[in-house]
């Protein structure tokens, strides 16, 4: 289930501001000015997340890059939104799983460290590689060989969404940064 993060403008905040800014730019000026700051803030919320996640989980910055998005709000409305949006990650993307090669299951157990600072022994693991080239951590449903279940860590919304802290500090400082950006996109459209 994706989350996010939306930066909405309060008209009634900047009021004064605005009505100075109706005297010497077009209602389109102005509204692209603070498009322009809620995209900043929605960059800056983005970067925050990214930097926080990194922190936390061995999961590499380019895959959590790959799954938070920003954009302004369509539909002449004013702001941006950060939506973040991802399928729970394979095992074998998170750097602290060893091995990281394949390996026949009698060799087992697997070491798992998806968050930074713990881990866990799966005994009964193994790192096998599918015909499709795709490379995971599996399981044995029963004594069997087959069928087998893969292995999965947190998706990146169950991360962000994990950490009260985390979310507070990204919506903190994308609210800081619109207050910012605002004040300094309306001034410019008033200096000229």
């Amino acid at each position: 289930m994706p989350v996010g993060l939306q930066v909405d403008f309060d008209r009634d905040k900047y009021a004064e501001l605005m009505k100075k800014c109706s005297l010497l730019a077009t209602p389109d000026e102005i509204n692209k000015a603070i498009n322009r700051a809620a995209k900043r803030a929605a960059d800056t919320a983005k970067a925050e997340s990214i930097r926080q996640e990194s922190s936390e989980y061995t999961l590499p910055v380019s895959e959590i890059r790959g799954t938070i998005t920003t954009r302004k709000i369509s539909g002449g409305d004013i702001g941006a939104v950060m939506n973040i949006s991802s399928s729970p990650f394979a095992l074998t993307k998170f750097t602290g799983v060893t091995p990281n090669q394949v390996m026949p299951p009698a060799k087992g157990p697997v070491v798992t460290k998806v968050k930074k600072g713990g881990g866990a022994t799966l005994k009964h693991a193994f790192v096998a590689k599918m015909k499709s080239g795709h490379m995971g951590v599996y399981e044995r449903e029963g004594e069997k060989s087959l069928p087998i279940d893969q292995l999965f860590g947190p998706s990146t919304p169950s991360m962000f969404d994990a950490n009260e802290n985390v979310n507070e500090a990204v919506m903190k400082l994308a609210g800081e940064t619109f207050d910012k950006r605002v004040q300094h996109e309306l001034e410019r459209l008033l200096n000229g």
